[in-house]
């Protein structure tokens, strides 16, 4: 039996409670003094050795086990993985994260991510908005949405997840050039990360027309078009130039 060396009572430091479905533990010690030198050990571990002796104290296989400053609450990062979801769900899920969107009314297909057991993040994709771009018969990722989570850890990556399945998907269907929009201020990090550029600014406004009334379902704000085809080499010599171009220099107003 080791004695603590601070408080002198049999030496304790262990995980008291875990709640798998919010990803949080517990810890418990004998003492405070022994608690804090216990957490600053665990903190300095690798990555590797906290999902070891997360394995070895609970039999749960995580990735992470997210530290957190100045509480003794952790979080459990079970890791990312792709996973089905209904147009229902999806549609809920947009209509509650999407920071400026509303739900599309229809898709073609869509995906959802998950950490642990949580759905984090979901991609719907459909047909394009602009009736010149559905005519040439691309795809379009109509919204991708996902959680703002604090640590940001549990959903990094998880977009560019989203929008590499979205165009292996569309692909897989026979088609050869998805696109998706992004308002000016926005950066397209996880866009260029999945293989995306952008080829086109619009200057923004309503759908909605008098012989064709619209509601409009996003924002009506100027955009940024983004492509990705199956065969770069297949993309038009003009939209070449453009896509060259507009990759070239900062995309934010």
């Amino acid at each position: 039996m080791d004695i603590c060396p601070f408080c002198g009572e049999e030496a304790v430091c262990c995980v008291r409670e875990v709640w798998e479905e919010l990803r949080e533990i517990e810890l418990d010690a004998c003492c405070e003094t022994n608690l804090e030198g216990w957490i600053d050990s665990i903190r300095c571990w690798s990555r590797c050795e906290r999902t070891q002796w997360m394995l070895e104290e609970t039999g749960l296989t995580v990735k992470d086990l997210l530290v957190r400053d100045g509480t003794l609450h952790w979080t459990l990062h079970y890791g990312l993985r792709l996973g089905p979801v209904s147009f229902a769900d999806a549609k809920t899920f947009v209509a509650r994260h999407h920071r400026h969107c509303d739900a599309p009314v229809g898709w073609k297909y869509g995906k959802a991510v998950f950490n642990g057991h949580e759905m984090v993040g979901v991609v719907m994709v459909g047909r394009p908005v602009s009736p010149a771009l559905s005519a040439q018969g691309c795809i379009e990722i109509n919204r991708v949405c996902v959680l703002d989570h604090r640590p940001h850890a549990l959903v990094e990556n998880a977009c560019s997840m989203l929008y590499g399945f979205a165009c292996r998907e569309a692909f897989r269907r026979g088609y050869r050039r998805v696109i998706t929009y992004t308002t000016q201020d926005e950066r397209g990090t996880s866009l260029r990360a999945a293989g995306f550029r952008p080829v086109a600014r619009s200057k923004g406004g309503s759908w909605n027309r008098k012989g064709r009334p619209r509601t409009d379902k996003s924002s009506t704000a100027p955009k940024i078009r983004w492509e990705r085809w199956c065969d770069a080499a297949a993309l038009p010599i003009q939209q070449r130039l453009v896509f060259e171009s507009l990759a070239d220099r900062p995309i934010a107003a």
